[in-house]
């Protein structure tokens, strides 16, 4: 939460995840449930981002490290070769709360 503060840039979240920022702190829940702090969790995310890029540091010393053999740009690329149209809506996953 601090990262997508600090940075104030747009930042894709999985539909999973639903992050609200607060004055006080923040809420993140996962399929719906809060975070719990004993248990690990799987993040897919791409090598340049997993290696510090972009200042993500925190992703850098995973608990563990699994390398796919593919590419973000060719799931991309994959998945609009599938793809007729492409429809963006709003849901409310990330939301910050002012004052």
């Amino acid at each position: 939460a601090n990262y997508l503060t600090a940075n104030k840039k747009a930042h894709p979240l999985s539909k999973q995840i639903n992050l609200t920022i607060k004055n006080d702190g923040f809420d993140l829940l996962i399929n719906s449930s809060k975070i719990d702090k004993s248990r690990n969790y799987f993040v897919l995310t791409s090598d340049y981002l997993q290696s510090g890029g972009d200042k993500m540091n925190f992703f850098k010393n995973p608990v563990n490290l699994y390398k796919l053999d593919y590419k973000v740009r060719d799931a991309i690329i994959d998945y609009l070769k599938e793809t007729d149209t492409v429809r963006v809506k709003l849901d409310g996953r990330f939301k910050k709360l002012s004052k």
